[in-house]
């Protein structure tokens, strides 16, 4: 199953519950690792799944098997909150971006985020998603013999995964590697 539509309904569930993302992950997972599943960036173990549809209070089947969310005309940019309306979702356009690799677009929208002292948590979740999308574009920089590019994007990579409470080692690490040219990943 698609771990983006997996991480999308997950994140409906909570709303839906008026759950927070530590409410939900509980100490099986970091609330990090939960933001990463929502955002389709990360594929849960069937032992998390398990904890967050027991947390949820429905059967992994239900979870799994259950119906796409109701998103209306947008199917990124939209989530319903019952009781509260539809509300927008200011980050989903920059999540579709960085899962189809326009890296560029996507550091824009979070960028964006992160511009709007309205935006509240989505500046959180913002400081990650710009933290991927910079070292996504940093490997195409390389990949495409840019050196300047490559390191000023690895740079601000890193910065924004700094700055994030979601901030994650390994992203850190192969950011790193973009700083010095003869350390980049050899060409597959």
């Amino acid at each position: 199953m698609d771990p983006a539509r997996i991480g999308r309904r997950i994140k409906e569930l909570r709303i839906a519950r008026q759950m927070t993302q530590q409410d939900l992950a509980g100490d099986r997972i970091t609330r990090s690792m939960l933001s990463q599943i929502e955002n389709g960036l990360a594929s849960p173990s069937l032992k998390t799944l398990e904890s967050l549809s027991r947390a949820l209070g429905i059967s992994q089947a239900e979870l799994l098997a259950g119906p796409e969310p109701d998103r209306g005309s947008d199917p990124v940019g939209e989530a319903v909150s019952p009781g509260r309306g539809r509300w927008e979702d200011p980050l989903g356009p920059s999540r579709s971006a960085l899962r189809s690799g326009a890296f560029l677009e996507a550091i824009q929208g979070a960028e964006a985020v992160l511009a709007d002292p309205e935006a509240g948590p989505a500046r959180e979740e913002a400081r990650i998603l710009l933290a991927h999308a910079c070292l996504g574009a940093a490997r195409e920089a390389a990949r495409t013999g840019d050196a300047d590019a490559a390191v000023r994007l690895a740079r601000r990579s890193i910065l924004a995964n700094q700055e994030s409470l979601y901030a994650n080692s390994a992203l850190r690490s192969e950011a790193a590697l973009y700083l010095d040219r003869d350390l980049w990943p050899a060409e597959p």
